[in-house]
């Protein structure tokens, strides 16, 4: 039995989708406006620590990003600080 080569068009692009760069701030502007607080600081890492959706939560919400997988962060009342911050 010969195998037989599959002709799948656009395989080599990665994605459907164009490729996109942060959002502009009017458009940052109206999501921290409409949103409630988790919503906003989900958004603020995206947008300005450039993290993926992915990890601040999986599918069901159940397992993600967590204050304890930051140990060189440190809280004092309200003032956050870093020991190191990376370049």
């Amino acid at each position: 039995m010969a195998l037989r080569r599959i002709k799948i068009r656009g395989r080599e692009s990665l994605s459907r989708l164009p490729m996109r760069g942060p959002p502009p701030p009017d458009e940052l502007r109206t999501i921290f406006c409409a949103a409630d607080l988790r919503a906003k600081t989900a958004s603020a890492i995206i947008a300005f620590a450039g993290t993926r959706l992915e990890v601040l939560e999986n599918y069901l919400g159940t397992d993600g990003l967590r204050l304890s997988d930051i140990p060189e962060m440190r809280i004092k009342g309200k003032e956050v600080e870093f020991e190191s911050i990376p370049r």
